[in-house]
């Protein structure tokens, strides 16, 4: 598949809602498959806005890492400055409630990335 039909596709699983779902699907494949690497390699996995916003957001990503068994400071979360500006303000207070359990309980790393 081209880069360009990757980016339709990605649309047309936001337009359809149905990124939440495929981020969480992506984020415990990743998560899993990292876990068996040699120790100390991180995984990056991109997050969508609309998996973002998820009330339950901060709570899958900890029930990922769990069940995965992947040392929290093995997994690197990326959110796009520009999707960042999309999400609105109760999105971004979501980050402060990531940042704070990220500090206190996972050590994960949260970049915003433009």
């Amino acid at each position: 598949m081209s880069a360009a039909g990757a980016t339709n596709l990605l649309r047309v699983a936001e337009d359809a809602g149905l990124m939440p779902v495929i981020g969480q699907w992506v984020l415990q494949q990743a998560c899993q498959q990292a876990v068996t690497w040699p120790q100390g390699q991180s995984v990056a996995v991109n997050v969508s806005a609309l998996q973002f916003r998820k009330p339950d957001f901060v709570d899958t990503v900890a029930r990922v890492l769990r069940e995965s068994g992947l040392p929290p400071q093995w997994l690197d979360l990326e959110l796009t400055a520009l999707e960042e500006l999309r999400i609105g303000a109760r999105p971004l207070a979501r980050a402060a409630q990531a940042k704070r359990w990220n500090r206190q309980q996972a050590h994960t790393g949260l970049a915003l990335r433009d």
